[in-house]
């Protein structure tokens, strides 16, 4: 009988993913490491990865529960390519693309195939490695199983999900850089040092984070009311010193009118 292995591996001899360093117990379950080169799939298999056994046989990748594909751009776009013309039978076949850039709509040949396709990659800016998972859930699901053994936190998205988290990671670079260079440069501007003036820059977004953290958007309709009494009550202020202006000017004006009609009635 054929041995049934947890995880296959697809590589074109290079391993992205640091988080890959973190998960013992998913290392351990990885059989076949794939490759169309047998130096490439030994090199990935015997140096980088250090587990597994190295294999230019796809039947190898039909007996896992779960396939990892770590391929750039290119080779992955070779691979969808050759295993679409080569008439392998991937109906069943679990195939989770883990990239950083890279998502489902990259391998959808695959799955009009009958795979089933997932993808799973790390959030930025987390020291551990925390990681979401877009696609098949089928195809997740005994991946899942070993990262969280390892103590890594998965996070299953919404349909076209890791497209939107890419997205929204650029939109808060493109926003929160500039507004934080123009908070330093308006501290630098006031004498401070660049040192002090970064300091209050990132105590000043820490804050405002924490009070989104713990209020939601809650905070902006705060902030406007806040705004809103604001702006009341200086309008209030302008108004209340511009009767007075008023009054004083007729004040004057009816003096002066008296003080011209008196001097009229004693010449």
């Amino acid at each position: 009988m054929k041995r049934v292995h947890r995880i296959g591996l697809v590589t074109a001899g290079k391993i992205t993913g640091l988080w890959l360093e973190k998960t013992p117990e998913l290392k351990r379950n990885v059989g076949p490491v794939y490759s169309t080169s047998l130096r490439l799939a030994s090199r990935a298999s015997n140096t980088l990865l250090r587990t597994g056994f190295h294999t230019t046989d796809w039947e190898e990748l039909r007996r896992c529960e779960a396939v990892l594909l770590f391929l750039p751009p290119k080779s992955l776009r070779s691979m969808v390519g050759e295993w679409v013309e080569s008439g392998y039978d991937l109906r069943g076949l679990r195939l989770v693309l883990c990239d950083e850039e890279l998502g489902l709509a990259d391998f959808e040949d695959l799955r009009k195939l009958g795979a089933l396709t997932a993808a799973l990659s790390p959030l930025p800016h987390y020291e551990v490695p925390r990681l979401v998972g877009d696609g098949d859930p089928i195809a997740l699901a005994p991946v899942i199983r070993l990262l969280e053994a390892d103590g890594l936190k998965v996070t299953r998205l919404h349909p076209g999900g890791k497209e939107r988290v890419s997205m929204a990671v650029e939109q808060l670079h493109e926003a929160a850089l500039p507004m934080f260079a123009r908070a330093v440069d308006a501290f630098r501007e006031s004498g401070l040092t660049q040192e002090i003036a970064v300091t209050l820059a990132e105590k000043g977004f820490s804050h405002m984070l924490r009070l989104y953290a713990r209020n939601g958007r809650r905070v902006f309709d705060q902030r406007a009311e806040a705004a809103t009494r604001d702006f009341e009550r200086a309008n209030r202020q302008d108004l209340l010193a511009l009767e007075g202006a008023l009054s004083r000017e007729q004040v004057e004006k009816a003096a002066q009118a008296f003080g011209a009609t008196a001097g009229g009635d004693g010449s």
